[in-house]
């Protein structure tokens, strides 16, 4: 279940960061 929190966790950060970068 860890390692599932942490995937999940990995993608919510990495969707943020494209995001961000789309923003800009």
């Amino acid at each position: 279940k860890l390692q599932e929190i942490t995937l999940f966790d990995f993608f919510s950060k990495m969707d943020v960061i494209c995001f961000q970068k789309y923003q800009k």
